[in-house]
């Protein structure tokens, strides 16, 4: 079996390979529809914002509650997987184009593993920034890859790649302030891990102890020359996503268990 690691080291320059664990499992979700719906930022509103494309769970939109997405089905390889995934669409000559794969990573990057707990039912966060007036001056939250040959290396902003695909990347904070399952930014009950003394050794700020899962989306799109690329929310630069957790609960514990708290590589489970 192909590990985590080599699958993400291949087009992630972000998360430090050295660092990182080939601990956790890939839900391969399919493309679901588009809808210019957010029922996190936009809750209860059939039509704002901008063009999203949804993953996994078929019946996100602005009206989606936990309980609704329970009731729903998914497009993803688990049943079990009812969270909603959405980014922005991606734009190519004026035209919406639909991804040729998404595949959403759950691993770990603090220590120690067996203090990681599943993500709570009903969390919902945000990461990147729609509002962005320019590319951020690091690429730890959102980055851009080619897979398939082309130059593998990340990039702030999209490539020509060559032969290969374009690949969008969506980092998630892997801490969470272990009360609130959304805030008013929809970020500020989340925080990144931090290296502290540069060792290797990833840990949860004070403000945010509880270790999660490192969420990760990696969204390859039928385009060559990333240059051409644009979004709904605007330059490639604005590129972020949003996470609705409506797994069915016992079984992400379960995955938790006996893939990431144990340091085991489940591969894409579903598949």
């Amino acid at each position: 079996m192909i590990s985590l690691l080599a699958i993400v080291a291949a087009s992630l320059a972000t998360v430090p390979t050295a660092h990182a664990s080939d601990a956790g499992w890939i839900s391969v979700c399919g493309y679901s529809h588009r809808q210019m719906a957010d029922p996190i930022v936009y809750p209860g509103v059939s039509s704002a914002g901008h063009l999203h494309d949804f993953y996994g769970n078929k019946t996100t939109d602005g009206f989606s509650t936990y309980k609704s997405l329970l009731a729903g089905t998914t497009s993803c390889a688990m049943g079990s997987d009812l969270a909603g995934y959405w980014a922005p669409a991606v734009i190519v000559r004026g035209a919406a184009i639909k991804p040729r794969s998404a595949n959403f990573y759950y691993q770990h990057i603090t220590r120690p593993a067996k203090a990681i707990h599943a993500f709570p039912a009903r969390l919902r966060m945000i990461a990147g920034d729609s509002h962005a007036t320019k590319p951020a001056p690091t690429t730890k939250v959102t980055y851009w890859g080619c897979t398939h040959g082309g130059p593998r290396k990340s990039f702030r902003q999209p490539v020509n790649c060559l032969n290969g695909w374009v690949t969008a990347h969506i980092n998630f904070p892997d801490c969470w302030d272990g009360r609130h399952t959304d805030s008013l930014d929809h970020k500020s009950h989340m925080a990144y891990s931090v290296d502290p003394r540069d060792d290797g050794v990833y840990q949860c700020p004070k403000s945010h102890p509880v270790p999660v899962p490192r969420l990760i989306y990696a969204l390859e799109f039928p385009v060559h020359d990333g240059r051409k690329i644009s979004l709904s929310s605007g330059p490639a630069y604005t590129m972020h996503a949003d996470f609705f957790n409506a797994w069915r609960q016992r079984r992400l514990v379960h995955f938790v268990h006996v893939c990431l708290k144990v340091n085991v590589d489940c591969g894409k489970p579903g598949t």
